[in-house]
């Protein structure tokens, strides 16, 4: 019964958050045929410190355990978020009494980035090298980067999936399970309409060592304050800056999007933006040539 409630409580938010149908279907066929699963951990696995030292480190028994997995193709910093990891981390230890370990998994085709975003971000939580790829062979790990991290309990069965660092309803789920259900997301404001002028921006072809501005702007045409609960970025080239004050019907808010090129590309992001807005999550895109 307890794992058919959160099967539930993930469709749920796989329904609400995703804008395809087909995306939608397919996510649900895996989630529903991987909760209650067992997740093999191989005995391959090395672990690092930020450096790339190798170091011993034990699996600690705990009553859950936070998974995560990630290749190193595309943009690692865009997969990885390491700063709201470690402020994760924070906020489960608080939650959990610590009972909660983390372990995150990675297979690298270049090493050398996966240490330079450990360093820049100071994340000193240990990592492991699947080198051989064995932990996603072994075990049934989807494709798609938001269902590659796992929620599981003291005898490694998936308890639920989703990635908590890019979905906030998923980071809530998360948050319920370990706290044995006493985790209560602030009380939801009542909802209100919004307006935006535009929900793309071309920015054309620049010069890729340069930074890119553009603003968002998002009116509150409803009758009640519209709050925004959380932001987040498909790459962690793309930052944002807003304020957190609830914006008064008839006002607006600006979403100041900064891109910043690791390297030329052409590029396409997304900015997600969650919010007391019947439409929410709202889908903001930047695009352009950066040569």
């Amino acid at each position: 019964m307890k794992y058919y409630s959160i099967l539930l409580l993930i469709s749920l938010v796989l329904g609400v958050c995703s804008c395809k149908n087909q995306n939608v279907e397919r996510n649900l066929f895996i989630v529903k045929d991987l909760v209650g699963q067992n997740l093999m951990l191989p005995d391959s696995l090395v672990f690092f410190n930020m450096d790339g030292q190798n170091i011993d480190v034990t699996i600690p028994k705990t009553k859950y355990r936070i998974v995560m997995y990630v290749d190193s193709i595309g943009c690692i910093s865009c997969k990885l978020k390491l700063a709201k990891w470690k402020q994760f981390i924070v906020d489960v230890d608080s939650l959990s009494e610590k009972n909660t370990s983390f372990l995150f998994i990675f297979y690298p085709k270049m090493k050398k980035d996966i240490f330079y975003a450990l360093k820049n971000d100071n994340f000193t939580y240990p990592i492991c090298l699947d080198l051989e790829n064995t932990f996603y062979d072994t075990n049934k790990i989807p494709g798609d980067m938001m269902l590659q991290t796992f929620l599981l309990d003291e005898d490694n069965k998936i308890v639920a999936i989703g990635n908590p660092i890019h979905n906030s309803k998923i980071k809530d789920l998360f948050l319920n399970i370990i706290s044995g259900g006493q985790f209560h997301p602030d009380e939801k404001c009542p909802q209100t309409e919004v307006k935006i002028d535009a929900l793309s921006m071309d920015l054309g072809m620049f010069d890729w060592k340069k930074e890119q501005k553009s603003i968002f702007t998002i009116q509150n045409t409803g009758k009640n304050l519209l709050v925004i609960d959380d932001i987040n970025t498909s790459c962690g080239c793309t930052t944002v800056e807003y304020s957190k004050e609830p914006v008064q019907s008839g006002k607006s808010i600006d979403i100041a999007v900064t891109y910043k090129a690791e390297h030329p590309e052409h590029f396409n992001k997304t900015i997600t933006v969650y919010c007391n807005s019947e439409s929410s999550p709202l889908q903001l895109k930047i695009k352009g040539d950066a040569k």
